[in-house]
């Protein structure tokens, strides 16, 4: 984690954390090339389960498809990522926001 959020703000590294511990919490403690694409849709189903919205299931994908990338590339370990292409819908749950109309600003 601390190659991969070296630039970036302290709120990275306790997602990304949180996410890998969400996955374990689901699938287990496993080695990297253990975790199979049945875990990975395990994973999806749990997230939407607990109500998360599809930008938030992207979201954590995209912590755990960053930590497993980094691990294969330092380490040159020679296993496929079952997270990367799992489908959700990355709309459902998303709530659309209106901008402010501009009579209501100019009566602030």
């Amino acid at each position: 984690m601390d190659l991969k959020g070296k630039n970036r703000p302290k709120s990275f590294e306790v997602a990304a954390t949180r996410t890998c511990n969400y996955l374990i919490s689901i699938a287990g403690n496993k080695l990297l090339g253990d975790y199979s694409r049945s875990d990975a849709l395990k994973f999806r189903e749990w997230l939407i389960d607990r109500g998360l919205t599809g930008s938030s299931v992207t979201q954590n994908f995209s912590y755990l498809k960053a930590v497993f990338n980094l691990a294969v590339s330092e380490y040159a370990l020679d296993i496929t990522n079952s997270f990367v292409g799992v489908y959700h819908d990355r709309e459902a749950g998303v709530i659309r926001r209106q901008p402010i109309p501009m009579e209501d600003i100019k009566r602030v």
